[in-house]
């Protein structure tokens, strides 16, 4: 015997400010999830609308549906016919009433199902419902049946659909899939021809908001006129029978007929859509897009490509092929509803195309087509290639991908660094040894996934140009927060990081500090450590003996007065001891210095910087070769520099492109040109190192306020075709700040770092008279110039800087950032004296608590490797929600557990919530056997989905850390993996590693969450 359950579906309700709002109860999910296969079913919807008679016919064609055992006092009730729920086009029964009782109620005494106000309108009460047939279920009907006699008349069943017709429907899907109205009549009636003479007067709008309405009496298709209820609608049975066939076909043939997991989500949407608007159409185009939306930058990257093509000697005509197929790809994922391509381009497309188009009007030479001939041939080619994609020859990225490589010959001489060629939508963040840079998205689409590290993908192939130079990218899996390493600049200062990373290095074993970092940040002769540490791979030992060859060339003496006319002379000489030993000599010299702009020869700099870091490697590149020729695209790495203009901006050199949707006013601009102006490496080095000075006390330099007012410079600032730029530590001495914020635009979803480890180069220790405001002013000492000078100085100071960025965060934030520093005991500030190179590297080493900071350091970027994925959607049993998810860790587990061992491996770890005990952290016995993952299978309970949530290392009882990722929301978590994106999402549902039949066991399931059937649940140790 079938148990009784309820069949409400929707509800109009108001609040006692007599504001409407929409309830749904859920009905439609639970009965997309009792099909048998909701991902390959397409159901049809029935809406029966009447009374008595309408149950009547309801019990007469449905009677295995026992109507009145699941009868509600839901507005709209929803049931699905018994017996057809494994059929591929189940059908469902939905059923209501033209008029309903709304009586005042509070919204939050309405606990089942969700809530959705409606926004004011010009509609009355009696409007409503209405309303809500019009703009919402009308959408997804097939056949509505309204009972007659059930109404005042005929008339009134007019006005219903005279109003429906007026107000409109709000799909944008073609007018044949509207729903067929069928009017029943018990017997027919005279009011028949004045009821058709209404409709035909509205004929216009009728045909907008449905196929055909049509009058169908029970009397005419009866052999008598008291047959019996069964045979009275027997025949109604065949009618909806035939009605539904038709439907069905058109439906298929306008490529309308959606699978339940589809329909369901799409209702949501639709329903979401008209409480908060009730005029405005509801696309179902855009819709489906939902999790997978349309890059924000498309129109310009289109432009950019038509224009790239064009420099190339490319027409337009052979652009046209591989733009269709990227539309192809990007529409089209697996899982996708397989929509009319010409809808698609209409609603998706042709506006961006056009603006793209737009924006080459500049070169009307390059355009021998008008927009819309070039809007046809992108269209047209979609539907060719839409042909094989729909006979399931292949997938939409083979589409793509077998036609950018048809046309190589072509596309080959195409590159750019700031569009990704291979989707013509994105930034790019990776470039092959090609040129032809792709972003993280594509990499996904047509890399292929490693089998025993979390993320990392190899390209095998260019699309482009066919080159099989592989190249190994490793992502931020999507629920890991970034991990940031920022370095302070400081000239020969720089051995002092140097110190610490050395000693950080030596607590991570075999484990390169850079596999830990996603980005490292830094300026001046940070940005000097950074390039090489993360482009050239360089280990830390490498790096600090080359900054110590490097520190001690370039500031071994400082330009000199040229007297090489008189080299080999008694004047030479006597002019060179006067240029020593009198204040005419320290006057040319310093006349020299400002001529030259900078105490130092640049050239010396320069050659240097590429004798290191190569003259030919582009900062953009990717690193490597390894050891098998593969190149490398893993830790970002960006250094600091200023222009030189009035305002000192600051501009960032990296390898990595910002989002389209950063914030302009960030802070600071990145520094992209296009392929062959891409800033060389060792440039990039130059110029966030043209340090000025404000004085020379004795012979050793300071940072000087402003450049353009001082005297000279270390370094005069580097002048190249994108522009002039200086020293970094002008603005951002301390890169920290800038750090987050260039994080944030490379990784837009990743809301705050997970670590940020800051490393300083020495700070002055103020002395306890500079800590009191002085009762007494020294004119001279105290001067408006001394004042000014010193309020700028202090701006420039890593830990003034550290404490600002450090005090903006709440006291859980500031865990994770960590800083590095030693005080510089009265060691002189110098950034050029190499004779204090040693003393400097002492500070690290003498200084008490050093190793203890570093261990803290090590420790924390370890804990950060570790992350949480959920394995399936939550689950319910009418209480909290369970959750069941897999920690994991990038890199590989195999590097990152000897040096955990080593500095806790007498503590028992364990992950821990704030609340429950997760399980014990066991370390080998962790790693799955097949893959070599590192794979800890947990379990935890949440109230709500957007309850945030902490899970953290426990080190001891008294210590535990955070793991990557947190505080966050399984709401959040959902998103990040696409658990809730039944139309597929934009990496065509690439997984983050080869599947493990061990530890990757979850499959994916329906896209459901709500109200799942009570069972008992197991937790997860």
């Amino acid at each position: 015997m079938r148990r009784r359950e309820d069949a409400g579906w929707l509800d109009i309700i108001i609040d006692d400010h007599g504001e409407f709002s929409i309830q749904d109860r859920g009905r439609l999910s639970r009965l997309v999830r009792e099909l048998k296969d909701p991902e390959k079913q397409h159901p049809m919807l029935y809406f029966f609308i009447g009374q008595n008679i309408k149950d009547e016919a309801l019990n007469a064609l449905f009677s295995n549906n026992n109507i009145k055992r699941t009868r509600s006092n839901a507005t709209v009730n929803l049931r699905s016919e018994i017996g057809k729920e494994a059929l591929e086009v189940p059908i469902f029964l939905a059923d209501g009433n033209l008029v309903t009782d709304i009586k005042p109620q509070l919204i939050s005494s309405c606990k089942q199902g969700h809530i959705y106000p409606i926004v004011r309108s010009k509609f009355t009460e009696s409007q409503i419902l209405p309303l809500l047939y019009a703009r919402l279920l009308f959408l997804f009907c097939d056949i509505v049946c309204i009972f007659a006699d059930d109404f005042p008349g005929l008339n009134y069943i007019a006005d219903f659909l005279i109003f429906a017709a007026r107000v409109g429907s709000a799909s944008t899907l073609p007018v044949q899939v509207r729903p067929v109205v069928l009017v029943i009549l018990h017997s027919s009636t005279p009011q028949v021809n004045d009821f058709n003479r209404n409709i035909s007067a509205n004929r216009g709008r009728m045909s907008g908001a449905f196929s055909d309405v049509r009058v169908v009496s029970l009397d005419k298709i009866c052999e008598t006129d008291h047959a019996s209820t069964p045979a009275r609608y027997c025949r109604l049975k065949s009618i909806l029978q035939h009605q539904a066939d038709h439907i069905t076909n058109m439906r298929s043939a306008h490529r309308a007929s959606f699978k339940a997991l589809h329909l369901k989500f799409l209702f949501q949407a639709a329903l979401k859509h008209t409480a908060a608007t009730v005029t405005d159409p509801f696309d179902h185009i855009r819709a489906m897009r939902t999790g997978n939306e349309l890059a924000p930058g498309l129109s310009n990257h289109l432009a950019a490509y038509l224009e790239l093509g064009f420099q190339a000697g490319i027409r337009i005509e052979d652009l046209t092929p591989s733009i269709a197929s990227a539309m192809i790809a990007d529409n089209y994922p697996p899982r996708a509803h397989l929509s009319d391509p010409n809808l698609v381009f209409e609603r998706l497309y042709r506006t961006p195309l056009i603006q793209a188009l737009q924006l080459l009007v500049k070169r009307p030479d390059t355009l021998s087509l008008g927009h819309k001939k070039v809007c046809e041939l992108v269209r047209d080619k979609m539907n060719r290639l839409f042909s094989s994609l729909e006979r399931e020859e292949c997938s939409s990225i083979e589409l793509h991908k077998l036609q950018v490589m048809s046309q190589s010959g072509l596309l080959c001489q195409v590159k750019s660094n700031r569009t990704c060629l291979w989707c013509q939508s994105r930034r790019p963040q990776h470039r092959p040894s090609c040129g032809h840079s792709l972003c993280d998205t594509c990499v996904l689409r047509f890399g292929q996934a490693a089998s025993d590290v979390e993320y990392r993908f190899t390209l095998q192939l260019c699309i482009f140009c066919l080159s099989r130079v592989p190249l190994v990218v490793d992502l931020v899996p999507p629920t890991k927060r970034v991990s940031i390493l920022a370095i302070d600049g400081g000239g020969v200062r720089g051995v002092i990081p140097l110190e610490f990373l050395l000693l950080l290095q030596e607590k991570l074993g075999a484990c390169p500090v850079t596999d830990l970092c996603d980005l490292i940040m830094g300026t001046s002769s940070g940005g000097i450590i950074g390039l090489p540490l993360a482009i050239l791979l360089w280990d830390v030992r490498s790096c600090s003996e080359a900054f110590d060859r490097l520190a001690r060339r370039v500031f071994q003496e400082t330009r000199q007065v040229s007297l090489a006319c008189f080299h080999h002379s008694i004047i030479g000489r006597v002019l060179e001891w006067l240029l020593r030993h009198s204040f005419l000599g320290r006057l040319l010299k310093w006349l020299t210095w400002w001529l030259c702009d900078g105490l130092y020869d640049a050239a010396i700099l320069e050659s240097v910087l590429k004798e290191n870091l190569g003259g030919s490697r582009r900062i953009f590149d990717a690193a490597g070769p390894d050891s098998n020729g593969a190149l490398i695209s893993r830790t970002k790495v960006g250094v600091v520099a200023t222009n030189i203009s009035q305002e000192t901006s600051t501009f960032v050199f990296g390898n990595f492109n910002g989002a389209e949707v950063y914030d302009e006013q960030c802070g600071y601009e990145l520094v992209r040109p296009e392929h062959e102006n891409d800033p060389f490496l060792w440039q990039a080095a130059r110029a966030t190192s043209a340090a000025p000075l404000y004085g020379v006390p004795g012979k050793h330099l300071y940072f000087s306020p402003t450049f353009t007012n001082s005297s000279s410079s270390v370094f005069p600032p580097y002048t190249d075709v994108i522009g002039t730029f200086q020293d970094g530590g002008l603005k951002e001495n301390n890169p920290a700040w800038i750090a987050r914020q260039v994080s944030r635009h490379i990784w837009p979803a990743k809301r705050a770092p997970a670590l940020l480890v800051s490393i300083g180069t020495g700070a002055e220790v103020n002395c306890a008279r500079g800590q009191v405001a002085p009762y007494f002013r020294n004119v001279f000492k105290d001067g408006f110039a001394r004042r000014a000078l010193n309020a700028w100085l202090s701006s420039l100071d890593g830990e003034r800087k550290w404490r600002d960025l450090v005090n903006q965060l709440d006291d859980d934030a500031k865990r994770d950032h960590i800083r590095l520093n030693v005080p510089l005991k009265g060691m002189a500030a110098a950034i050029d004296n190499v004779n204090d190179i040693n003393g400097y590297r002492d500070l690290v080493l003498l200084q008490p608590g050093a190793v203890r900071m570093v261990a803290e350091a090590a420790s924390a970027l370890l804990i950060s490797t570790f992350y949480l994925e959920l394995d399936t959607l939550p689950e319910s049993d009418n209480g909290p929600l369970h959750c069941r998810g897999t920690i994991r860790c990038r890199p590989p587990i195999r590097s990152i557990l000897p040096p955990l061992s080593l500095l806790h491996g007498s503590q028992k770890m364990c992950f821990v919530t704030d609340s429950e005990f997760l399980g014990h952290f066991l370390g080998e016995k962790d790693i799955c056997s097949c893959c070599d993952r590192y794979a800890k299978k947990i379990s935890f309970e949440v109230r709500h989905l957007d309850e945030e949530i902490m899970i953290y290392m426990e080190l001891d009882r008294q210590e535990r850390r955070k793991i990557s990722g947190f505080p966050d929301t399984v709401n959040s978590f959902i998103k990040e993996q696409g658990l809730l994106s039944p139309f597929g999402n934009s990496h065509h549902d690439s997984p983050g590693t080869q599947r493990c039949t061990a530890c990757d066991n979850h499959k994916r399931k329906p896209c459901q969450l709500e109200g799942s059937r009570p069972r008992k649940m197991r937790r997860l140790i």
